[in-house]
């Protein structure tokens, strides 16, 4: 068995209340930055029992939404990062750290985490221009594959966790949208990205420029894809937190909507504001208010998060947006670096909150790509949402995959059972609600660790090895399902109280 070289995690969410990595007082949904939370403690103990007998670290890749920048102040967020820090890349109680180096790979809650990256990304290129020269242009995005190009350090981050003595030459590399490993005899591939740009919602204005200019078309390549996106997805989606009491005032909005008996009440409070404040016409308040009550929930039906859609692990839209996605700028980007779409790929996503494994033909690629999704850490609903949950993928040496699935939200103590993961050949868009015979949905299989094998079958020894490692009735995994579920369900119980409080009245919200 070789060693696990790659490990990967996403929607860390990190700041936010709703996440469980971020500790929060006793019986409050007040986040304690200066403590990690159970959860957190919990992970990272499975993250020793999974590497702590090999000859060398593994490194680790943070693909999007680690840091909750659209409903949580940046300072709160990267004082719970901190906590992380600590506990994976310093070490903690004699124990060495657990993590070579870090790759970052912003999405769309810490996209402004690409911003930063992307104006150093800029400073770097303006060193090798004589003065008097041009400029060079403005890019926005990295290349996948390094090697070519030197990487780009995520300066905030960086200087982060240099302040700890035992990182002082540590570097945060930032890659985005996508990052990549080959094999070094180009037959294999591994790639990362968040998975926003599947959604809907984050193409917006890409969107929006096809129904206004009829002869154009959605972006075909990367760059020009975050090039129109990225205002939109950086405002609203990865800054708007920090807009002082504007901001603050997000977080609330948010929690409020999680709660679908509230909805069309948000709703109609906007309306009737809009109403007053910028339509005056003859026909009256009242014929522009039904206006905007017809108009909103329109908007709000059409361009759904896919985090709420709880029908399956992909709603039909972001679906055919990673068919998009994997077919044109993610394929694009690929052969142009490499010359030639590898034999065998992986792709790694996250951004739905909703973990699912697959195997699925694309155009372009050799042969059907491995798909894993490694679901989210925060609890959005206010009832348990079974097909939300956590999980992991690992690459060895030899570039195989495998996942570890940590829980899934539900009733159940099977639900919080930790398992042992791989693609298999079934399409994703198969993976609906009930689909759960393999484990591929929220509901567990009979047998929690009876997975099938990814290509290969049992050659997988990536699989064989984990299967040995991960004994879900011995700690630290026995232990993890235990914190994960009471989390889990006492944080439901604080949601409904604040809910509960906000509907009283802001006087009544901490």
């Amino acid at each position: 068995m070789s060693d696990i070289r790659w490990i990967s995690l996403s929607d860390l969410h990190l700041g936010e209340r709703n996440s469980l990595l971020s500790d929060v007082r006793p019986g409050t949904l007040d986040v304690d930055p200066l403590s990690a939370s159970p959860t957190m403690k919990a992970l990272v103990d499975c993250l020793c029992a999974l590497v702590v007998n090999q000859d060398s670290k593994p490194n680790l890749v943070l693909h999007g939404d680690i840091l909750e920048f659209a409903t949580a102040p940046a300072r709160r967020a990267l004082m719970v990062f901190e906590r992380f820090v600590q506990l994976t890349l310093v070490g903690q109680d004699g124990q060495d750290a657990l993590f070579d180096k870090v790759v970052y790979v912003p999405g769309n809650h810490d996209h402004h985490i690409w911003v930063s990256a992307r104006e150093t990304q800029y400073v770097e290129a303006l060193k090798h221009c004589p003065t008097g020269s041009g400029f060079p242009d403005d890019r926005h995005t990295t290349r996948a594959f390094a090697g070519v190009e030197p990487p780009v350090q995520g300066y905030v981050l960086t200087e982060l966790v240099r302040r700890f003595p035992s990182l002082k030459d540590a570097a945060i590399t930032t890659a985005y949208p996508n990052f990549g490993i080959v094999r070094p005899d180009g037959s294999k591939a591994v790639l990362w990205t968040h998975g926003h740009f599947i959604d809907p919602l984050y193409r917006l204005m890409s969107e929006l420029n096809t129904i206004v200019f009829p002869d154009s078309h959605l972006p075909e390549d990367v760059e020009a894809l975050e090039q129109e996106n990225y205002a939109w997805i950086d405002f609203f989606w990865s800054t708007m937190g920090q807009t002082g009491a504007a901001g603050a005032q997000m977080g609330r909005i948010w929690d409020r909507v999680q709660d679908k008996s509230w909805k069309h009440e948000i709703l109609d409070n906007i309306a009737k504001s809009l109403a007053k404040r910028f339509t005056h016409t003859i026909f009256g308040d009242r014929i522009e208010e039904q206006v905007f009550e017809w108009l909103l929930p329109l908007l709000v039906d059409r361009l759904p998060l896919e985090r709420d859609a709880e029908e399956a692990v992909l709603s039909q839209g972001a679906q055919n947006g990673l068919v998009q996605y994997v077919e044109g700028p993610l394929r694009k980007q690929v052969s142009g670096e490499r010359g030639s779409m590898p034999e065998e790929v992986t792709l790694v996503l996250g951004h739905t909150h909703k973990p699912f494994f697959c195997t699925q033909p694309f155009k372009g690629y050799p042969q059907s790509p491995r798909v894993y999704n490694t679901g989210a850490w925060s609890v959005d609903g206010m009832e348990p949402r079974r097909l939300h949950g956590a999980s992991l993928v690992l690459i060895d040496e030899d570039l195989n995959d495998a996942a570890v699935r940590f829980y899934n939200e539900g009733d159940r103590p099977e639900n919080y059972r930790v398992r042992v993961e791989s693609a298999e050949p079934r399409a994703c868009e198969s993976l609906s609600s009930d689909s759960s015979a393999a484990g591929g949905s929220g509901a567990p299989p009979e047998s929690p660790n009876d997975q099938p094998a990814a290509r290969g079958g049992a050659s997988n020894p990536l699989r064989q090895h984990l299967l040995d490692v991960v004994d879900p009735d011995q700690d630290p995994w026995k232990s993890f399902s235990r914190v994960v579920r009471e989390n889990v369900q006492e944080r439901l119980r604080l949601k409904a109280e604040r809910q509960e409080r906000i509907r009283r009245g802001p006087a009544d919200v901490g």
